[in-house]
């Protein structure tokens, strides 16, 4: 019993020294992440794994404020939102997570999101990121292309 609780110590140790908890703050990742939400962030993540469309990632957007987003093009894609609709490449993206609040929208008649943006290529070393909100949300359309250098690390719990 007693190495049992040792292991557990030490794994709950290891785990937190690797991992760092964040508030959310405000509805532009709603309806993933809501406004007083706790994170964990892995900051070592992209040490050893790829970024994928869909990651949520927190990254330093300016000198004083991170942002919580998530990844949508990557460097040498083409991104442009019409609507509800984000082509990536000229390609529909499917995205999951909103499906039923996009839906919901349709069935109110009402767009889920009002803010379309024209047709850009992402640059070297930069992703284009967006918050679930669409319409409610300041991302790459509003502070532009994120540099990889100012990642954090990777949401875990969403």
């Amino acid at each position: 019993m007693e190495a049992i609780l040792a292991l557990l110590i030490t794994f709950s140790s290891i785990y937190s020294q690797h991992n760092k908890a964040f508030v959310v703050e405000g509805p532009s990742m709603e309806p993933t992440l809501h406004a007083h939400d706790r994170m964990i962030v892995d900051p070592s993540y992209y040490q050893d794994h790829n970024y994928h469309r869909g990651d949520i990632i927190v990254f330093q957007a300016t000198k004083n404020k991170m942002y919580v987003k998530r990844i949508i093009a990557f460097p040498g894609e083409t991104v442009r939102i019409e609507g509800d609709a984000v082509y990536v490449n000229n390609k529909l993206i499917k995205e999951p997570y909103l499906q039923a609040t996009v839906e919901a929208a349709k069935q109110r008649g009402m767009p889920y999101n009002v803010r379309n943006f024209s047709e850009k290529t992402v640059p070297e070393g930069t992703l284009f990121v967006l918050g679930d909100n669409r319409s409610n949300s300041s991302d790459s359309r509003d502070i532009g292309f994120i540099k990889l250098e100012s990642i954090i690390g990777k949401v875990k719990n969403k």
